[in-house]
């Protein structure tokens, strides 16, 4: 059997391995047929004998090939391993798992194969509506509960990185939890001890607090860029992004996010609030105001509701599929810097 589990959500994609190795451990507690294979430094030799090898005192074998596309750099041990696969080489005794959790090239002839299986399965990135619903899951996992107005505010702090989620999330129910307790009642020997309320409710102030929102300096740094007309600035900056695996519409997300932050403060600044109003009346980060207030010394207002049309426009096209997302970003870039 041949398993193939792969996708940019490498969260997920992680817990699904992690899923089967427990439940395959619950069966062969020993954990001497369980193989962890480094796709970066093996072999098809060494491959081929551990696939092949009898299981110790079990049913079946585990063996797992880790990032072997996305990391290693073997082109011919990929083909080998691409016709073994192809002829159906792998005993009935060994269940085999490629897992990648890199971005990989689907034109490789390994991944063609392995994505034909019928237990291959992709991980993509949670979209808007799926990330919200798994933030109230998880929060609900740990015995916590949140506001709708909290869930959307994370969702656009933090995206869909849910390494990162995971950890704010846990840190928002614990801090409900220890700031947020019922009187004390008796534990052991009459000791008093807190009883915690867990079911103390995350409102968006406690994310506002808590959580540093993902667009760092780097996205500044691009409205900057563009608010200069600096083409190749930008180009650059964005293209660094998506070459460290930020997906297109992520990153056209949070610039969008950013020019709707610019195009509100801007509004409040002509009707003479201060950066304090300016917070109380759109619960928008401080940190964001400041440096959001020094960019808007690049743009007028007329400007900013025309940015921000062609960006919505972008977003609609790529979603529906009349332009690569890539080179949509590309063309505003191009276009914003003119």
């Amino acid at each position: 059997m041949v398993l193939f589990l792969y996708g940019e959500d490498s969260y997920r994609s992680r817990q699904k391995l992690n899923q089967i190795k427990k439940r395959y451990l619950d069966q062969d507690k020993t954990g001497l047929n369980l193989v962890n294979i480094d796709g970066e430094d093996t072999s098809f030799d060494g491959i081929r004998k551990l696939v092949g090898s009898i299981p110790f005192l079990a049913k079946v074998r585990l063996v797992i090939i880790k990032d072997l596309m996305s990391k290693g750099k073997n082109k011919r041990l990929e083909d080998r391993l691409t016709e073994f696969i192809k002829k159906n080489r792998i005993p009935r005794t060994t269940i085999l798992i490629f897992y990648e959790s890199g971005k990989v090239d689907k034109r490789k002839k390994l991944f063609v194969v392995l994505n034909r299986q019928k237990l291959a399965q992709e991980f993509k990135l949670l979209d808007n509506l799926r990330l919200e619903k798994w933030i109230r899951e998880e929060v609900e996992k740990r015995k916590g509960s949140i506001s709708e107005e909290a869930v959307s505010k994370l969702a656009s702090f933090v995206g869909s990185d849910l390494n990162q989620m995971t950890h704010e999330i846990e840190k928002l129910v614990a801090y409900k939890s220890i700031n947020h307790r019922s009187p004390p009642v008796s534990g052991k020997n009459g000791v008093k001890l807190p009883k915690v309320n867990n079911q103390c409710q995350i409102t968006k102030e406690d994310v506002d607090l808590l959580v540093k929102a993902k667009i760092d300096t780097d996205i500044f740094k691009l409205i900057d860029a563009l608010g200069q007309k600096n083409k190749e600035r930008a180009l650059r900056f964005v293209h660094n992004q998506l070459d460290q695996g930020a997906h297109e519409l992520y990153l056209l997300k949070m610039i969008i996010w950013q020019f709707r932050n610019l195009l509100q403060i801007k509004d409040l600044l002509e009707q003479k609030k201060s950066s304090y109003e300016i917070a109380q009346i759109t619960h928008i980060h401080p940190y964001v105001i400041r440096k959001s207030t020094f960019q808007l010394q690049n743009f007028n207002l007329d400007e900013l509701k025309e940015i921000y049309r062609k960006l919505e426009d972008a977003d609609i096209e790529i979603k529906t599929g009349k332009i690569n997302g890539v080179l949509a970003l590309d063309l505003l870039a191009q276009e914003m810097c003119s």
